[in-house]
């Protein structure tokens, strides 16, 4: 083995180690680049949340409306009932005819009601839908973590190598000055290696 070799040795380990490095740095591009793309959907997203969560608002601003609407029509419903109690006793048909509006009136209120239900319902979906997202955002965040442990984990080993390898070519060199200073002492000493001839 001669200084060439090692020369050759020195390099293939330098090779190896480069494209070993080359391959991690491309696996962390990747993992960047995801991260980004994350990023950017879960803006995507909350955009979209905020034009439904917009949406809500203004129809429960729409139901508000219909409400004060409707109690604007029941206190003028109240205000003709006291006409009518100032008056005296209407006659039967004409009191019918009020309690039919009334229970109309009444039948409206409800609807009204059932509505504002159901807003709050959608409210009430709206807010575990961003409970899901928010969640989801959590879960990515972890992950994320784990791939940066996993990155700081790679680059200690990487630092091992790199260490071994350095460690390898110490002994290198010192085997190729031993084998130096071997071949100069074997020179300078022909005469007492040779072996007799008979």
């Amino acid at each position: 083995m001669n200084e060439n070799d090692f020369a050759k040795i020195e390099s293939m380990i330098s090779r190896h180690v480069g494209t070993f490095a080359d391959s991690i740095q491309h696996k962390l591009d990747i993992v960047v680049e995801g991260h980004q793309m994350l990023s950017e959907k879960i803006d995507r997203v909350e955009e979209r949340l905020d034009g439904r969560i917009d949406c809500v608002v203004r129809k429960l601003d729409a139901v508000a409306a219909q409400g004060s609407t409707t109690a604007a029509k029941l206190e003028s419903v109240s205000a003709k009932l006291d006409t009518v109690a100032a008056q005296g006793h209407a006659t039967a048909a004409k009191l019918e005819s009020v309690s039919a509006k009334l229970d109309a009136v009444a039948a409206q209120g409800n609807a009204t009601a059932a509505k504002l239900d159901a807003v709050a319902a959608q409210g009430n979906a709206t807010a575990a839908k961003l409970d899901a997202v928010a969640a989801q955002g959590n879960a990515t965040a972890a992950k994320l973590d784990a791939v940066a442990a996993q990155g700081n984990a790679t680059a200690a080993k990487l630092d091992v190598v790199a260490a071994q390898g350095n460690t390898i070519a110490a002994k290198l060199d010192a085997l190729a000055a031993d084998l130096k200073a071997h071949r100069r002492d074997t020179e300078a000493h022909q005469s007492l290696y040779k072996v007799k001839e008979d």
